[in-house]
């Protein structure tokens, strides 16, 4: 796909039609990459109706068309017109997140999910190499009856097992879901306006001193089981293209040992570099960490003495 002729000195990634008038895309200048969720990066808006005109919701750059052929660009006015709009816009979203937020929290759907696990659900977790123990502190849990449109317009019904994320206060975050039989991407978060936050080991933790940041929910779980020690500080990220807040916590810390997925090597470095490489070790193990752990029966000792294996970043 490749946008209309207006813009054709650009050539964004991940390019998408929102509606006849709209496209999205990853942004020309501060990137984007797949979401956790395999929905595709949109920071970047495209309009053709009144001004033409590129928009990246990230870096807030402004892409004008090509000038060839007698295009004339926004006058002030226009411009000032335009950007009230995109103010607007921007307060709504941020009103309906507000929403989903408190709806989040009122109707306690992690509870519900949890009080759904039944065998099923305790089974799946056990599979993915968690203790009960876990499951209950964590409050895992089970949905049945997720009904997902796939492409084509059809949909597709599936279990999912869920994860509660919470912020320092023990206030709910949001919910993010692994489906059991994906059908875009592996993950779907239950609100998409709220954010996509750090999954806190131990939430009561501070981010501060040496942690260890691992690329996944699951994956920092059975890290921070395995460790099996207090002290330590795990938090698990959802993806290897994190949001600014995310990586604005983890600056936080004085040193970290960042674990990521085999193949990430670029996209890993591309983190470290903005969180700061000075303070960052990274492991980028021969198999997920998770599966590593679990196939090899992984001791506590075993894993103490991979995690010293990593490397600086600088």
């Amino acid at each position: 796909m490749q946008l209309p002729p207006v813009f054709s000195q650009y050539r964004p990634r991940y390019l998408q039609r929102v509606s006849d008038t709209e496209f999205s895309s990853a942004c020309l200048l501060c990137g984007g990459e797949v979401h956790p969720d395999g929905s595709w990066p949109d920071r970047c808006r495209w309009f053709l109706s009144g001004k033409e005109l590129g928009w990246c919701r990230r870096c807030n750059h402004i892409f004008w068309p090509d000038q060839a052929d007698g295009y004339q660009p926004p006058s002030p006015e226009e411009k000032a017109v335009w950007k009230r709009q995109q103010e607007q816009q921007e307060e709504a979203r941020k009103r309906s997140a507000e929403l989903a937020l408190k709806n989040l929290r009122s109707e306690k759907l992690w509870e519900q999910y949890y009080n759904n696990l039944k065998d099923a659900g305790r089974k799946y977790w056990r599979n993915r190499g968690l203790a009960d123990c876990f499951i209950d502190f964590w409050m895992l849990g089970w949905r049945d009856d997720w009904k997902l449109r796939r492409q084509d317009g059809t949909y597709q019904e599936t279990e999912s097992a869920t994860i509660p994320l919470f912020d320092h206060t023990g206030e709910a975050q949001n919910i993010k879901h692994r489906l059991i039989t994906p059908v875009k991407g592996k993950y779907l978060y239950q609100y998409q306006g709220l954010t996509h936050p750090l999954f806190l080991c131990d939430y009561e933790k501070p981010i501060e001193g040496e942690i260890i940041a691992v690329e996944g929910e699951i994956k920092a779980a059975v890290t921070f089981q395995t460790l099996d020690d207090a002290t330590i500080t795990v938090v698990g990220i959802p993806g290897i293209t994190p949001s600014g807040k995310i990586i604005s916590q983890l600056q936080q810390a004085d040193k970290i040992i960042l674990v990521t997925d085999p193949g990430s090597r670029q996209q890993t470095w591309n983190l470290c570099k903005k969180i700061g490489t000075e303070k960052v070790k990274v492991l980028i193990p021969a198999q997920k960490i998770d599966d590593a752990i679990i196939e090899s029966g992984m001791t506590k000792r075993e894993l103490k003495g991979l995690l010293r294996n990593a490397v600086p970043a600088a």
